[in-house]
């Protein structure tokens, strides 16, 4: 048994050494090269949310915005109160537009944790970001009627 644990406690430290140099990368602006390390830190490691949620860090920072929310939501199927991971997709969520998927990321911190209150109103924040896009959509479809312009994709107006 012992022989087991050792020999993953191994495999634990080459993949935080991996992950290291990955940021090291990082910080020379090197993205492709720690995406390269992230990724080989996670082979063998696939179940490290940790690694999952760095990696879709690096993915951001390379504007590869579908992987690295594949990443985080990844990270946190494997951990779902991994909180980084969980403010790392949420915030991600927002820039991309997903403000009410983005405030659901968050409602999902438990009270329990020491930053709940700031993040849940953040997510109240967020739903009233979706509630504003939401109503100056339906603003914009009322004046183009009154204007008697077609709504975008009814396939009316000129060909």
């Amino acid at each position: 048994m012992g022989n087991i644990r050792r020999r993953q406690k191994k495999q634990r430290q080459a993949g935080r050494r991996l992950a290291d140099a990955a940021w090291d990368a990082e910080g020379r602006e090197s993205l492709a090269k720690a995406e390269e390390l992230l990724r080989a830190a996670l082979r063998g490691r696939e179940g490290d949310c940790v690694l999952w949620n760095d990696l879709g860090l690096i993915l951001c920072r390379r504007h590869m915005l579908r992987e690295a929310e594949k990443a985080f939501r990844t990270a946190l199927l494997l951990r779902p109160d991994h909180e980084d991971a969980r403010i790392n997709l949420s915030g991600l969520l927002e820039a991309r537009g997903f403000y009410r998927q983005a405030a659901k990321v968050l409602e999902e911190i438990p009270p329990s944790s020491p930053r709940a209150a700031f993040f849940h109103r953040k997510a109240d924040a967020l739903r009233h970001q979706a509630e504003l896009r939401s109503q100056d959509a339906e603003d914009a479809s009322r004046e183009s009627e009154e204007d008697g312009i077609p709504p975008e994709g009814s396939g009316a107006g000129p060909s």
